[in-house]
């Protein structure tokens, strides 16, 4: 859906521009069309204003003649409403004919009629007729001029009679080519910013690959060493039990739990560079909780750490990787133990949410900043001064990928609960196959 809205958005601004271009032809045509309308009317009132001149000049008989030109010239174009003829030879004499329609007539006065005759040809535009005054200039001094008023409707009527169809087709020619040229233009853009984007996520995508690398090998390093430090208090154990069998059995056989653990945990890692998938498995919350309490005893004992286990009273069993669960759970209680320093107390808390398993880590700490826990899980994001940032990171991920979630709960002086949610496997999600570090 939101692909969708994506490429709506997308077309639609290329869409306004296209037609926006295309509507343009019509108003820019509009333009060039008046002003060859215009430039035509002056050149039809240039013609008339010469051939009621030449009829003059020839008769020479004065403003009779003129009269009769006039009425012969000026009624065979039925745009022409008026037509008359200022005589300087005769002073003000004016000599006109109207067609009896039309109710207006000229009235000029002399200062007016000699600007006129000596002047450039006056078009005047109004709002129902074109007025113009073309002077009659011999030897270099005006003698008079012809007066034209043109209708504007007949005019147009006329125009679009003789060229309607040139206009309309060159309007669509217009719009035509604008359209495509805008939308090859647009395509060609969309084209390239197409394969800019390409280019860019590829680049992404190889520069991701490289900080996944980095980022797996950091928390490879990270897992062993939470491990390697049990095993170095378990070995200290041993040096100080060593005339107690039971004590050097156990912690004999945790030793070698842990090495196998870390041995599958380095296989697990090789096996996520070939894409491989997690061993999904039904695993007991609380067996889960009480070899976690064996692996951390004997280290939660030099720091004077408490950690207590409350079953839920039923047996709890979730879809989830052993393994990956051991390295969660020792993450949360190691992060508590060394935010609480010694003489902590930790609570494994384990419960039923609807078809999920839940178990909540609780420690007695000093709470995390708020600055902080609001990217809690980010990579590389940690509170203490000698952490890396990647064992919450993990957890975030290792739930996330069994579809499972996890949440934070902390207030300063008072301690931080993180609360965990596992698939139950009686819901089926056991089958399933959880692609390693999927994002």
């Amino acid at each position: 859906m939101r692909i969708g809205q994506d490429s709506i958005k997308g077309l639609l601004i290329p869409t306004i521009l296209v037609a926006t271009a295309t509507l343009l032809t019509v108003p820019w045509s509009y333009f060039v069309v008046k002003a060859a309308f215009d430039r035509d009317m002056l050149d039809v009132a240039k013609i008339h204003a010469l051939r009621v001149e030449l009829g003059v000049a020839r008769s020479n008989a004065g403003p009779l003649t003129a009269q009769q030109i006039l009425e012969t010239e000026m009624q065979v174009d039925r745009a022409v409403q008026v037509g008359a003829y200022y005589d300087l030879q005769y002073g003000d004499t004016f000599v006109g004919w109207k067609r009896e329609s039309w109710d207006s007539s000229p009235k000029l006065k002399m200062d007016e009629i000699v600007r006129r005759a000596n002047g450039d040809v006056l078009l005047l535009k109004l709002p129902n007729s074109y007025q113009i005054s073309v002077p009659l200039i011999f030897a270099g001094k005006g003698k008079g001029f012809t007066y034209i008023e043109f209708s504007r409707q007949v005019l147009s009527e006329q125009f679009w009679e003789k060229e309607g169809a040139l206009v309309r087709r060159v309007i669509g020619t217009s719009a035509t080519v604008i359209f495509i040229l805008s939308v090859v233009a647009i395509y060609a853009y969309g084209t390239r910013m197409k394969v800019s984007n390409i280019r860019q996520r590829a680049e992404m995508t190889e520069q991701g690959l490289i900080a996944e690398r980095s980022l797996t090998a950091a928390v490879l390093a990270h897992e062993i060493r939470n491990p390697l430090a049990a095993l170095r208090f378990l070995l200290h154990s041993l040096r100080k039990n060593s005339d107690n069998a039971q004590k050097v059995a156990q912690s004999a056989d945790t030793i070698d739990s842990e090495l196998l653990r870390i041995h599958q945990l380095v296989t697990d890692y090789l096996e996520h560079e070939k894409a491989r998938s997690f061993r999904v498995q039904n695993v007991n919350l609380l067996d889960a909780a009480a070899g976690l309490q064996m692996v951390m005893s004997e280290m939660f004992r030099q720091t004077n750490t408490e950690l207590f286990t409350i079953p839920a009273g039923q047996d709890v069993i979730v879809s989830c990787d052993p393994h990956a669960l051991r390295q969660v759970l020792m993450n949360l209680v190691l992060n508590a133990q060394q935010a609480m320093g010694t003489n902590g107390r930790i609570t494994l808390k384990i419960g039923v949410d609807g078809s999920f398993g839940t178990l909540d880590v609780k420690d007695n700490g000093p709470g995390i900043p708020p600055e902080i826990r609001e990217q809690l899980f980010k990579p590389f994001v940690t509170g203490k001064t000698d952490g890396h940032g990647i064992g919450l990171a993990l957890v975030k991920r290792f739930v996330d990928n069994f579809g499972g979630s996890v949440q934070v709960e902390s207030e300063s002086g008072m301690g931080t609960t993180f609360h965990l949610k596992l698939p139950l496997a009686a819901s089926g999600i056991s089958q399933l196959q959880v692609e390693k570090f999927e994002n």
